[in-house]
């Protein structure tokens, strides 16, 4: 048998294989994937702002102020980020370089950032109660009622020409489109809205907050809005919060936290993941979904631990000697 045909029965066993391990889509046979992961440790006295990329660290500040990596977007080989530093300047990290953002007053905050071909969509805040969002170096200031008193914005989303940014605005969960303002919620109970996701014109919204029929001032109810309607989660009156949410493939994905333990909801089905634990970012590629959250229990003695959890196993980002928690994840496949 010659060179040729034992080449060709090498390519057809080598199809075969991609076709068995890769589900039928020999195209992503092979293909790294890079798992992104962004939040804070603290190993001071103050949180240093941080990603692991595939698990090892890269720390963006220097511990001078308390930071976090409060969002990640990354594209191409450009790796971005939306860093809150309580030095109080509004201002993005691209590849290593901080990008300070135009501000008029000397308290404002960068807390989401989303990219499309060259431009650079981060939302924040430039004074008390002033939610904006900047697109490159230009600002536009978010509208809030008169008599606004805790007015934020909490995540960015850009579809098409549109600009979308959810938040609160006083006690009433909020999107803005454009500009302007949407009220999901009509300010009787306090809620929030925590991330957004729009596909196909259609915008998706989670959050939580106080519940209707139990009782006002009690916490922990989780909120999802469809185009402005709000659409049951079940079990969703138990203590609960919807903190991240993606659309894959027409599924809905939702991560938080029910009942002390980090969760996510596909098409409303709760899937549990570890004791002790919360959830607050979720990314899908293909059929795998990534959960980025943490472990142990906040303003204890015991340490917490930054972990991301790969279709419900969990990948430890530290060791438990510090605290360290995870707050945004993006998963890249490479060719």
């Amino acid at each position: 048998m010659n060179i040729y045909i034992y080449e060709k029965i090498f390519c057809l066993l080598l199809a075969i294989c991609c076709i068995a391990n890769c589900g039928n889509k020999i195209a992503n046979c092979g293909n790294k994937i890079t798992v992104y992961v962004g939040g804070y440790k603290v190993e001071g006295k103050r949180a240093q702002a941080i990603y692991w990329k595939n698990g090892k660290e890269v720390i963006l500040t220097n511990g001078e102020h308390s930071a976090s990596v409060e969002s990640l977007y990354i594209t191409g080989r450009d790796i971005y980020a939306a860093v809150d530093e309580r030095d109080f300047k509004a201002k993005y990290w691209k590849n290593g370089k901080f990008i300070y953002l135009p501000a008029d007053n000397e308290y404002s905050l960068a807390l989401s950032i989303f990219v499309t071909n060259t431009d650079v969509y981060v939302t924040g805040i430039d004074g008390f109660n002033k939610p904006v969002y900047w697109k490159n170096d230009k600002k536009v200031m978010l509208p809030v009622c008169s008599e606004c008193n805790g007015s934020s914005p909490e995540t960015i989303f850009v579809s098409g020409d549109d600009v979308y940014v959810a938040g609160k605005d006083t006690s009433r969960a909020t999107c803005w489109k454009n500009g302007k303002a949407f009220h999901l919620t009509d300010g009787e109970y306090v809620n929030n809205a925590h991330s957004i996701f729009v596909v196909d014109n259609d915008v998706h919204i989670v959050g939580g907050g106080e519940g209707k029929g139990k009782g006002k001032g009690e916490w922990g109810v989780i909120k999802y809005w469809k185009n402005g309607k709000e659409v049951n989660i079940p079990d969703g009156n138990k203590p609960s919060s919807g903190n991240s949410i993606f659309v894959s493939n027409n599924d809905v994905y939702i991560a938080g936290y029910k009942e002390g333990k980090a969760i996510y909801w596909k098409n409303g089905k709760g899937i549990y993941l570890d004791e002790g634990t919360e959830a607050n970012s979720i990314f899908v590629l293909g059929e795998d979904v990534y959960v980025a959250g943490y472990s142990g229990e906040v303003g204890v003695s015991s340490e917490t631990t930054a972990v991301y959890w790969k279709n419900g196993v969990a990948v430890n980002l530290t060791d438990g000697t510090y605290s360290a928690f995870a707050r945004s994840i993006f998963v890249v496949e490479e060719k």
